[in-house]
């Protein structure tokens, strides 16, 4: 039996620590007393040891962030299977991590996304289905001649004809050598036979905004001429007017006469 230095109280040999330094080969702590001044021990030096390390990641900020990506990309497979292992022993654990890591950096992320698509609109562009390319342009193009005032509608219902309509009556009128593998900024445009800027509108419900995006107004044209083009009414045309009710609907007949009878010809 011996007495432990620490808490004082008499231990047999089966509790006391082990130190082969001393006499008798017990140490002078009982297993209890020794685990915790180990630990106690430990506890310090890790955060000196920390501290140290902090002081000179700080000191070399940049050379730090610069192995740390070498690191990355040399052990990509490594950090899966980390993750990927850390993922299943603590699934909980990790999904609150990345709900609280999302709600921290969700304006940072957020901002990065924006300036991402501003920067690499032709890239997105490129790898888009030719159905949601055409659905873009097309629903960006009617946002930006209405300033807001689409009210929430999917251009579809705004038009009164669907992607697919478009889509076929365009296609009925290619050229030669088009197709929708070479739509785009370097092929050929969706073109208004009349331009936008002609038209007299400012709602959906404006007679103008039906003629300016009637099917029999829209031409699938080279991206050459239609630049070469730009706004200019090569065909006889008469805008819309702001008058009275009692004189509106006698009005908008003639012009959608006048209007018929130009795309006809």
């Amino acid at each position: 039996m011996k007495n432990c230095a620490g808490c004082g109280v008499e231990k047999t040999p089966e509790n006391t620590g082990k130190d082969i330094h001393l006499k008798g080969g017990l140490s002078s702590y009982c297993r209890i007393c020794k685990n915790r001044r180990g630990r106690k021990s430990y506890e310090c030096i890790r955060v000196g040891l920390n501290k140290r390390r902090l002081d000179k990641r700080k000191g070399n900020r940049e050379a730090d962030r610069k192995w740390q990506k070498e690191w990355r990309a040399k052990n990509k497979d490594r950090i899966k299977e980390i993750n990927k292992l850390r993922r299943l022993r603590n699934p909980e654990k990790v999904r609150a991590e990345s709900a609280k890591s999302q709600r921290k950096n969700r304006a940072h992320r957020n901002a990065y996304k924006r300036k991402w698509r501003e920067e690499n609109k032709e890239r997105i562009k490129d790898t888009m289905p030719i159905n949601q390319k055409i659905c873009m342009v097309i629903a960006a193009s009617i946002r930006n001649c209405l300033y807001g005032k689409k009210k929430g509608q999917h251009w579809e219902t705004v038009v009164g004809y669907t992607l697919v309509k478009l889509m076929k009556h365009l296609e009925k009128l290619f050229e030669p050598d088009m197709s929708w593998e070479n739509y785009g900024k370097y092929g050929w445009h969706i073109d208004h036979k009349i331009p936008i800027s002609a038209f007299n509108f400012e709602t959906p419900d404006d007679l103008d905004f039906k003629r300016c995006w009637a099917l029999k107004n829209l031409q699938p044209m080279w991206a050459k001429d239609n630049l070469l083009k730009g706004s200019k009414v090569v065909i006889p045309f008469q805008p819309a007017l702001a008058i009275s009710d009692n004189d509106g609907g006698q009005y908008a007949e003639v012009s959608n006469q006048s209007f018929n009878k130009s795309n006809d010809g």
